[in-house]
């Protein structure tokens, strides 16, 4: 028998094809045709595959793997959905306030419209900047509070709790590096301004912290249910003015080169909520 060389080498110097065609049995599928290869290496033929056998062996090598490419998947969906949930927790933002955004946020009326678009704004360009936000429960402040912190990064604290984690520092003798850690935040935003005993210790450390942040060029959010007095519906003013609840050196570098934005609509959640009835 006469055996042509085609030149395809595999594996180098290792075998040359046999051209000669020749059938053989696979005992799965049966006999088939197929041309064999002088392993040159062991000096005797291979056998070619059985074609079925390998169509079979291909799709097997394909469902894994295309089952390895969706348990990557899976696992890096995993991995990006724990450092989502970090990021936020790291930012104390509320989980009802996780899958909200600028985006989401319903400015069914214009007031809530120029609000957006003012936090859009100044998260774009927070720099040395203080934003007071003011209006009753649920107009959509806080929305708009996690919003900005999804941008700028930084940390959200009711002011209950940095009065509570104030004393627990003082206590452990670790008090100045818990201001440190306010003063330096790139953000920082203080939630419920007016809802505590405005203590002594209170408005000075509040007033230490907006200070330092203010001579650092560091951003701050002030949010509020009180109001200010100019809009106070009794003459003269009244214990929910904001201005009661806020140190004259605060008032200054708030009217320095402050925005103070007041929301005077309805309940915010209420309405979003049947807008998507």
């Amino acid at each position: 028998m006469e055996i042509k060389k085609t030149g395809d080498i595999v594996g180098g110097i290792l075998s040359e094809a046999v051209l000669e065609e020749r059938e053989y049995d696979c005992p799965k599928h049966g006999k088939y045709i197929g041309r064999p290869k002088w392993i040159k290496l062991l000096k005797k033929e291979g056998a070619p595959l059985c074609p079925k056998c390998e169509e079979e062996s291909e799709k097997q090598r394909a469902a894994e793997e295309q089952k390895r490419q969706e348990e990557s998947k899976r696992i890096q969906a995993e991995r990006e959905k724990a450092d989502r949930i970090k990021r936020l927790t790291d930012l104390n933002i509320g989980e009802r306030l996780w899958n909200e955004s600028f985006e989401t946020f319903d400015a069914y009326t214009d007031e809530l419209k120029h609000h957006l678009e003012i936090c859009m704004e100044f998260a774009d360009n927070p720099q040395g900047r203080k934003l007071v936000m003011l209006g009753n429960n649920g107009t959509g402040k806080n929305h708009l509070a996690a919003s900005i912190l999804k941008v700028t990064g930084g940390v959200i604290y009711k002011i209950y709790q940095i009065s509570s984690m104030a004393r627990q520092a003082q206590s452990e003798f670790r008090e100045q590096e818990f201001y440190d850690k306010l003063c330096k935040a790139e953000m920082l935003v203080i939630d419920e301004i007016g809802r505590t005993n405005n203590s002594a210790f209170e408005t000075n450390w509040f007033s230490y912290v907006f200070d330092k942040r203010h001579e650092n060029l560091k951003p701050i959010v002030l949010i509020s249910n009180k109001h200010l007095k100019e809009s106070c519906p009794s003459k003269g003013g009244c214990p929910d003015c904001f201005q009661n609840w806020v140190g004259n050196d605060v008032l200054s570098r708030i009217i320095e080169d402050g925005l103070v934005m007041e929301f005077t609509g309805e309940d915010y959640r209420g309405q979003k909520a049947a807008r998507k009835e």
